[in-house]
């Protein structure tokens, strides 16, 4: 059983995860399909994504096992994360913890055997992660955004009311069937005896739709909250958040409003960029189609224009959006 100890300060540093978490998403989903998960909530996802899976993604394939922990450098957990910020906090994980998450994924889950070149913290190897969980979560999680994102947030506002109405514990007991609060501690299942004493660092609840049976907790920097994720309630009788059939996972296509303003090559671009963090100017190039003087003057103008930012790894230059370009995105 897991145990969380709770001091007066950590009650009143419980709150609600303000924001669901796309990456977390993305590698709970994955270890869904390599366990070959039958949950019927999964059954129209599973199907959209039926031979969809492209080859960019078995980096992180191969570093997930199919049940439990998952690799910590793979999870990093700061408040308020974006998906471009937990990417570069992975390629920017030293790597002696990476070897220590190895050596400890080695008991239960054989890593595959380029994956001693992340104990040295390669950038191409720790680039070519991130860039297939970024693929990963473009092709299996970003379709189904606005959805699970509206069921989270249902989720959230029906805790928020039983807080009021039953207090505290009321809304710790929801987070799975079997759990028990009995003050200051609370007490869930799991498959090792656990004390975690929280000593002030207060906990965070998250929904996530791909959480599994049990939740999971995250804790963070010495000074930062917990996090604990729990699986989303799932009603049969309401639409399925997850039964739209996602687009192909090769479309770079933007709005055409978006390309009347832009050019639509460099709308392309400014798609490509927010699909995918962490492009070179090679592989924009090479996924859109255009030159790579071309790709690197697209991608420029939209830096100087505050829809993209860079950062230099070597002789490569990472395109990431920002939350400007997602929005005009969205909005288009």
């Amino acid at each position: 059983m897991l145990r969380l100890h709770f001091s007066v300060e950590d009650l009143a540093n419980v709150r609600l995860a303000p924001e669901w978490s796309p990456m977390g998403e993305a590698l709970m989903s994955l270890q869904l399909l390599r366990r070959g998960d039958r949950d019927s909530r999964f059954a129209l996802w599973r199907q959209g994504l039926r031979g969809r899976l492209p080859d960019e993604i078995r980096p992180v394939w191969d570093l997930v096992p199919p049940r439990g922990w998952i690799p910590d450098f793979l999870t990093p957990y700061h408040d308020a994360m974006t998906p471009a910020t937990y990417l570069e906090a992975i390629r920017s994980t030293p790597g002696r913890l990476i070897a220590a998450d190895l050596n400890k994924l080695a008991a239960v889950h054989r890593p595959p055997t380029w994956a001693g070149t992340l104990t040295h913290a390669d950038p191409d190897a720790l680039h070519a992660v991130t860039r297939a969980l970024a693929t990963y979560h473009q092709v299996a999680i970003a379709p189904h955004a606005d959805p699970v994102r509206a069921a989270q947030d249902a989720e959230r506002s029906h805790m928020a009311t039983i807080w009021r109405r039953q207090g505290i514990g009321a809304v710790l007991e929801r987070t799975h069937p079997r759990a028990q609060w009995q003050a200051p501690v609370l007490t869930l299942p799991s498959t090792v005896d656990r004390q975690v004493h929280l000593a002030g660092r207060g906990l965070i609840l998250a929904p996530l739709m791909f959480c599994g049976s049990s939740t999971r907790l995250w804790i963070g920097d010495q000074d930062g909250p917990a996090l604990l994720a729990y699986r989303l309630p799932f009603d049969p009788t309401a639409p399925n958040p997850l039964a739209a059939p996602p687009p192909s996972p090769r479309s770079r296509q933007a709005p055409r409003a978006l390309a009347d303003l832009l050019g639509a090559t460099r709308a392309r671009v400014l798609a490509a960029v927010t699909a995918t963090p962490g492009l070179t100017t090679a592989e924009l190039a090479n996924c859109l189609g255009v030159s790579l003087a071309s790709a690197s003057e697209h991608a420029t103008t939209l830096r100087r224009a505050g829809l993209t930012h860079s950062r230099r790894d070597g002789h490569r230059i990472h395109h990431y959006p920002t939350p400007t370009a997602t929005a005009l995105l969205n909005a288009g």
